[in-house]
């Protein structure tokens, strides 16, 4: 009994300091202008790969020294948002001697290093598109699909091939991801010939997952 009262009385002290470390924060906007020292984010391998680009917004708690203490990305593409914590947890700040935390936002500008053609939906333009392999699905003690389940997939492909050179589910049920991402790397598309050769095409493949068992895509 003594055991459980002071692990109660334990977590409520840890939990209780994280918890009132937000809430007596006072609230900023953008912090970015406040910064003394604002380390510029690593491009990650994977995000140049898929042409990564776009606003990364890191929310931030701000010590009354100027130091983060906490950082979390709360927008953007999900490739860019590890490289832009781990820089925002390093930034420094000017705090006006205040006695209080201070929570805001950073914005970071990730600018592509690979340029890419970006269109839409290309499900259509496909020569082929083989059936994602689902173990189970629909069966007893496993995966139940009981509406459409829909789940999204960036691909990048060769111009002058049609290939596709790299997959990603970037949305949908995480147990269906991985069969849709094997099958887009499988997806055939026919060469394009108005466009360089050396500037891939970023698109997106959609697969819907139907209660009945089908799937449409």
């Amino acid at each position: 009994m003594k055991n459980s009262i002071l692990l109660i009385v334990l977590t409520f002290v840890i939990f209780g300091n994280v918890f009132g470390q937000e809430k007596n924060a006072i609230k900023r906007g953008i912090v970015n202008g406040k910064a003394v020292s604002l380390p510029k984010p690593n491009y990650p391998q994977e995000a140049k790969d898929f042409c990564a680009s776009g606003l990364v917004e890191v929310e931030v708690l701000i010590g009354q020294d100027g130091n983060v203490i906490e950082a979390k990305a709360i927008s953007g593409d999900e490739l860019l948002h590890a490289s832009a914590v781990e820089a925002a947890k390093l930034a420094k700040f000017t705090t006006g001697h205040l006695a209080v935390k201070v929570k805001g936002i950073l914005i970071y500008n990730f600018v592509s290093e690979r340029k890419c053609i970006v269109i839409g939906i290309v499900n259509k333009k496909a020569r082929s598109i083989p059936k994602p392999k689902v173990a189970n699905l629909n069966k007893p003690k496993h995966l139940q699909i009981k509406q459409d389940e829909v789940v999204e997939v960036q691909i990048i492909i060769e111009v002058w091939s049609g290939k596709v050179l790299r997959a990603r589910a970037i949305s949908g049920h995480p147990m269906l991801r991985a069969a849709c991402e094997n099958s887009a790397r499988q997806a055939k598309f026919s060469p394009v010939n108005d466009v360089p050769l050396n500037i891939p095409i970023k698109a997106i493949l959609v697969y819907k997952f139907k209660p009945n068992g089908k799937i449409e895509f």
